[in-house]
């Protein structure tokens, strides 16, 4: 009965959800795991990170009752190992750069990274002091990527295309789809500012880009 429930609210994902997942899903956020509409225990978590212990949770307009509700289920949640973090949906759909840095970082405190380097002594039984400065510098540094990207706009376009996925992708017809694969395969940087305007686009993308931008 739970599996059903999460199948089915997999199928009806609020707009900020549809874009933290597009965000989170495949392993993106620096090769994290996440699953989406999970059954833990009594309850079904928004998005988890198993790896990491991590939960998060998106709220929309709450009253006083089912806040006290969600103090029940963290505490619960809590007693089986598990951290969860809130955000509402007008913090993803407006800070979404700061939802991701906070969500990388508790990911980052938690575990050592999904793919670490053989340097980094895999399989040792402890952890010296130059080993845990090791893994601070790595998190550090993964950040510090993640910041870059925004900084660089790269996440602006990530964005651009979740509105789109979310908007019209499944609109497409099959010969659009193969353009849209097409057009993925440029240069981040070149597609976004396509999108923007900034540069002129090649003229075998004009339409797909401004279905983009409409989506937008």
């Amino acid at each position: 009965m739970a599996n059903q429930f999460a199948k089915s609210l997999r199928t009806s994902m609020t707009d900020a959800e549809k874009r933290l997942w597009y965000l989170l899903r495949d392993r993106r956020l620096s090769g994290y795991k996440f699953r989406r509409q999970v059954p833990i225990g009594p309850y079904i978590a928004d998005f988890v990170c198993l790896s990491a212990r991590l939960i998060v949770e998106l709220d929309g307009g709450q009253h006083a009752e089912q806040t006290k509700k969600d103090k029940v289920r963290d505490a619960w949640l809590k007693s089986q190992r598990f951290r969860v973090l809130r955000f509402w949906d007008n913090d993803v759909l407006a800070n979404t750069e700061g939802v991701l840095q906070a969500i990388l970082e508790h990911c980052e405190n938690s575990t050592p990274h999904p793919h670490p380097s053989p340097a980094r002594g895999e399989g040792s039984s402890g952890q010296s002091p130059a080993g845990k400065e090791g893994k601070a510098a790595a998190s550090a540094d993964r950040l510090r990527r993640l910041r870059w990207r925004c900084r660089r706009g790269l996440l602006e376009l990530d964005l651009w295309l979740a509105r789109f996925a979310d908007a019209g992708l499944n609109r497409l017809s099959d010969e659009e789809c193969a353009a849209f694969e097409a057009l993925l395969a440029e240069a981040d940087t070149d597609l976004l500012a396509w999108l923007e305007g900034r540069e002129p686009a090649p003229a075998n993308h004009a339409r797909l880009l401004g279905m983009v931008r409409a989506a937008g």
